[in-house]
């Protein structure tokens, strides 16, 4: 049935106001035709002139009992009414731009016994500034969340004309201050886009369901919502145990690390001429591991880099690491140079006065392997979100992993890192080249493997966010990740990992978990069965 026609032919109590034509007084009458849609800002009676002189309608709204509030509020401030803003002062909500968190902050004040159910940007979830992890903190603590839906993956073919990655919030707010610490949140990622594109449904696999504990949310500078996107509990756990190593913030002092050239501003800094022979370097020049020195690039004229101006002349010099926020083709772009340079502020420098060059190198090796990269993944708020990208505080929180290296190590990786720059600056062909670097990638993961001590377990862990998520397309299809599984290869490998798991927890009793795998009558079978059974041996 025409969903228009529904109020005339089916009868059902009016919930809204019918108002399809202007003229018809009867039907804008608003006794007889409900009033569970206010026509006017919720916030409206936040304002000074409504407390002035109060409207009769807008209190019966408020007075009325709902048990569910559903919507989809404005995200950003944009053409907002001033009563939002004045009531996020009042209450100490700091909105910045995104102003669903004042909807989300406010909907429970509307109807304090509902469940709330509100679409909101999903960047609520993930933004890493220390105004967001309050927002989070303080919006947790005060309701009762029950469901999470994050429709980051399938934004694109659930909604048409998504510029942003959505999520829907479903919460209450809470009666008791105390917070039972084993209250979980159910979190659902939906990724098959297939299935919405060509059937009109939402698939939503087990696997894609995890229930986050409340306690690790409200942690300070948690991002268990993005680990959670395309990992589990395991991750997080991983990502913990990686945490303990001291951060490349950590490591570095305030001179040490920076932006380069900002457009001059009140506060002026005078010394451009100490950079006049420093060669400029765009950010989209920025590659993996090396950028050899090329005739495009070019000191700037004294007029031009006047423009700009800097806080730190150290991260100019030789030995630097630069760190540019996108990515080339899904890998990292963070480069080592072995020359003085200058670059606009879109890209974040790194020189350890401390350091020599084989550490800068090694360093970088290790910023740009499969660790780093899974790491970022799982951290970063855009990354898998909407752009593949790293921001600046995110990428100098990665763990300075060179600091748990021996001298030997180290020393290898810079070797290695030779070895890149020579392919990087010679090699002409560039099948070969790529193949080279691929080769020494690998070599570079072992080595980071080993001496970090990751268990084969953390290793799964690492290859199933870079090639079994989808969150690097060509990876996930290179894979085979798109293909079905092969009963002798991937479910007897995955048996045998779940069977070394569990019994490692009984070592040290006569209990033993055993499988048994049903094969596939035919090729169009999707149904695999695992059969796991515990014994008791003598």
């Amino acid at each position: 049935m025409n969903p228009r026609d529904i109020l005339r032919k089916v009868k059902f109590n009016p919930l809204v106001y019918w108002t399809k034509e202007k003229g018809d007084t009867e039907q804008q009458d608003e006794k007889k035709f409900g009033l569970n849609l206010l026509r006017a800002n919720t916030f409206i009676r936040e304002g000074k002139a409504f407390k002035e002189d109060p409207i009769e309608k807008i209190n019966t709204f408020f007075d009325t009992q709902f048990n569910i509030v559903i919507g989809n509020p404005p995200w950003k401030s944009g053409h907002v009414d001033d009563e939002i803003k004045t009531w996020a002062k009042e209450k100490h909500w700091d909105l910045k731009r995104d102003v669903i968190k004042g909807f989300l902050a406010y909907a429970p004040s509307i109807a304090p016994q509902a469940t709330i159910a509100l679409i909101a940007s999903a960047k609520v979830l993930f933004n890493t500034s220390g105004t967001d992890e309050k927002f989070r903190f303080r919006f947790f603590s005060e309701n009762k969340v029950s469901v999470i839906t994050n429709f980051s993956v399938v934004r694109h073919v659930l909604f048409e004309n998504a510029k942003q990655a959505a999520a829907l919030i479903i919460y209450s707010p809470r009666n008791k201050k105390e917070i039972e610490s084993t209250e979980c949140i159910t979190y659902c990622v939906p990724k098959t886009s297939s299935s919405i594109k060509y059937r009109n449904t939402i698939t939503i696999d087990a696997s894609e369901i995890k229930f986050l504990p409340i306690q690790e949310i409200l942690k300070t500078n948690s991002k268990i919502f993005k680990i959670g996107m395309y990992g589990s509990i395991r991750d997080l756990k991983f990502i913990n145990k990686l945490n303990r190593i001291k951060s490349i913030f950590e490591l570095t002092t305030e001179k040490e690390r920076g932006i380069g050239l900002k457009t001059k501003g009140p506060k002026d800094f005078k010394n451009n001429d100490n950079l006049k022979n420093h060669i400029y370097i765009p950010s989209n020049a920025i590659q993996p591991y090396y950028i050899p020195q090329s005739s495009s690039f070019k000191t700037l004229e004294y007029n031009e880099l006047n423009r700009y101006r800097y806080n730190n002349h150290d991260i100019f010099n030789s030995p630097i690491i630069l760190i540019n926020e996108g990515s080339k083709k899904s890998d990292l772009c963070i480069t080592c140079l072995d020359y003085n340079c200058i670059y606009p502020n879109s890209v974040y420098g790194i020189s350890l006065k401390g350091k020599n060059a084989v550490y800068h190198k090694a360093l970088t090796l290790c910023l740009n392997s499969s660790i780093a990269k899974y790491y970022y993944i799982a951290i970063s708020s855009s990354w898998g979100v909407d752009r593949n990208r790293v921001q600046n505080n995110e990428a100098i929180s990665f763990p300075a992993i060179t600091e748990a290296f021996s001298e030997e190590t180290i020393n290898k990786l810079s070797l290695w890192f030779d070895k890149l720059k020579q392919i990087i600056s010679g090699e002409t062909n560039y099948t070969k080249r790529n193949q080279d670097i691929k080769d020494i990638k690998l070599d570079i993961d072992k080595l980071i493997y080993e001496e970090l001590k990751i268990s084969n377990s953390e290793q799964i862990l690492i290859d199933n966010i870079l090639n079994y998520s989808n969150v690097i397309k060509s990876n996930y299809i290179s894979a085979g990740a798109e293909k079905p599984v092969i009963v002798n290869i991937d479910i007897q490998k995955y048996s045998q990992i779940f069977l070394e798991v569990i019994n490692k927890h009984f070592k040290d009793s006569s209990i033993r978990l055993r499988a048994e795998i049903y094969t596939n009558s035919s090729s169009k079978d999707e149904l695999i069965c695992v059969k796991f059974i515990f014994e008791k041996s003598n």
